[in-house]
């Protein structure tokens, strides 16, 4: 990786991070969903960055996925476990970073704890060379030893330029994932934890969309401005239905028929299947032969 790749992913990282601790720290009972997700977005934006995907706010058993609709009025609540899940790009260089923090109580202690130390032995085990396996079984190990279950479907990934998912997945449970990680690739690690299941299934109410084919043509010319609409402004990464709300009014129904026709996907909200609470912890890291660098914690 070359120095001016390096630094721009220093600086989403930084951002990211920024906004994320901006962020946890309007959580308080009563706060508005729309009102903290936008804060965060405008952060990003006020510190020279851009979002790399909607700010992600899921609320106890869900695990990733929510972020507020332009009309939403959920509110956190007292005893409420918050994922704050915050990416930033700086010309297609992602940061992409979260905490879990539990509203005005602290019943959930241990499940923070269990998806902290799993990414703490992620980020202890991986270096250029480390077999993806590896990985999973050290997150497992450790979050199984708080007593709760990693979520096996939902893995860290590659990132490169504009793409948030770039194919290598980084598992949290052991038998899943083949491949080696190698040094200059830039990985987001996020271990998940949950006294439910232990996998997730979608659970409606998407709010989340990303372009499919930019060089579609929807037929309808409604549908064909708004889809250029979106593609001049969000490309290839993921962006809010709120987002699309500023742009057309019509948007709800134009999203919806264009996800229906296979022009953009739809991600629902992704929830414990058996309701059970969940905890997330993420960093990005660039891979070095002996370790990684973080790029998204504060000092």
């Amino acid at each position: 990786m070359d120095a001016d790749t390096l630094e721009k992913y220093m600086k989403a990282g930084r951002i990211a991070a920024e906004a994320r601790e901006f962020g946890i720290s309007m959580i308080k009972d009563g706060a508005l969903a729309y009102d903290v997700a936008e804060a965060i977005e405008n952060y990003i934006r006020e510190k020279g960055a851009k979002p790399a995907f909607p700010a992600n706010l899921s609320v106890n058993h869900e695990a990733a996925h929510y972020t507020p609709l332009h009309d939403d009025k959920r509110r956190f609540r007292t005893g409420d476990l918050v994922k704050v899940d915050v990416g930033a790009h700086v010309d297609g260089y992602i940061g992409d970073t979260s905490r879990t923090i539990e509203v005005g109580s602290n019943r959930y202690f241990r499940l923070i704890r269990a998806s902290e130390e799993g990414l703490n032995t992620a980020m202890d085990v991986i270096r250029a060379g480390v077999e993806l396996d590896d990985v999973g079984a050290s997150v497992e190990g450790v979050i199984s030893s708080f007593g709760y279950r990693p979520i096996e479907n939902l893995t860290g990934h590659l990132l490169e330029n504009y793409r948030l998912h770039a194919g290598l997945s980084i598992p949290s449970v052991k038998g899943l994932e083949r491949g080696t990680i190698k040094e200059g690739m830039a990985i987001a690690v996020e271990p998940f934890a949950t006294d439910g299941a232990g996998y997730v299934k979608n659970a409606g109410n998407p709010g989340i969309y990303m372009i499919l084919d930019e060089n579609a043509k929807p037929r309808k010319e409604e549908q064909r401005d708004f889809f250029e609409a979106i593609v001049e402004n969000f490309g290839g990464l993921p962006f809010a239905e709120r987002w699309c709300h500023e742009i057309d009014r019509n948007a709800p129904k134009l999203l919806k028929q264009l996800s229906r026709r296979g022009y953009i996907h739809a991600y629902e909200v992704l929830a414990d299947a058996k309701k059970g609470m969940v905890s997330q912890r993420e960093n990005t890291m660039i891979v070095k032969k002996d370790g990684v660098i973080v790029t998204t914690e504060v000092e």
